[in-house]
């Protein structure tokens, strides 16, 4: 009986030493501080505002976020490191654009704040009368010498990105009246939306000058 107890007893213990083996506790403490990082950082996109100005990006790096969670809960550590490596990716991206963001908001609410510059030039004897486009009441009409373009907003689009684009690089926008024709979008980006169709109004003719909206590398 009591060999036979002893032998028990032994069976019981290679049972907890083999249910034991699969965990390592430096590895459960360096995927725990792997997820505090990696939560820090998703909060920091969020203190800076990316929610309300970059709400695809955050919303993709959030996401990811979670899939690498889920991965790790599953135990599928190598899953998870190439998830949380993307999701590090998309952090960065979110943050840069929301900083982009804010400084073109701000770029633009001190040019709104600048007085307009009185021409020197001499009156024309004869002047003439400059047409205007018709436009719905309660907007200001838009002067001849500026045109208009009509832009489909595409998923993930910001303003930041459409002004910056190839056809837009020279040109010199009218933010006051980019501003009444789409709603206060200029005063606040993060209007947009996927579908929307944008009146963007820029002077017809391109200054050699450069605009003071610095281009982003």
């Amino acid at each position: 009986m009591r060999i036979k107890f002893l032998a028990m007893i032994g069976i019981c213990l290679c049972v907890l030493a083999l249910a034991g083996c699969d965990e390592n506790p430096q590895v459960d403490a360096h995927i725990k501080e792997q997820q505090i990082a990696a939560r820090k950082a998703l909060t920091e996109i969020e203190s800076l505002g990316a929610p309300k100005w970059v709400p695809a990006e955050y919303t993709a790096a959030r996401d990811q976020y979670l899939d690498a969670n889920q991965l790790v809960e599953e135990h599928q550590y190598e899953e998870a490191k190439k998830a949380m490596s993307l999701f590090y990716e998309r952090v960065a991206i979110a943050k840069q654009d929301t900083l982009s963001a804010q400084k073109l908001a701000q770029d633009m609410a001190k040019q709104a704040q600048k007085p307009p510059v009185q021409s020197t030039s001499q009156p024309s004897p004869q002047p003439q009368l400059v047409p205007v486009v018709s436009v719905p009441p309660k907007l200001t009409p838009i002067p001849a010498a500026e045109e208009v373009v009509y832009y489909t907003v595409r998923p993930g689009d910001t303003l930041w990105k459409i002004i910056s684009r190839p056809e837009f690089s020279t040109a010199i926008f009218d933010w006051d009246l980019i501003d009444q024709y789409n709603d206060g979008l200029a005063t606040d980006p993060s209007k947009i939306r996927s579908g929307q169709v944008l009146i963007i109004i820029k002077q017809k003719t391109v200054s050699p000058v450069k605009t003071n909206i610095k281009q982003r590398r």
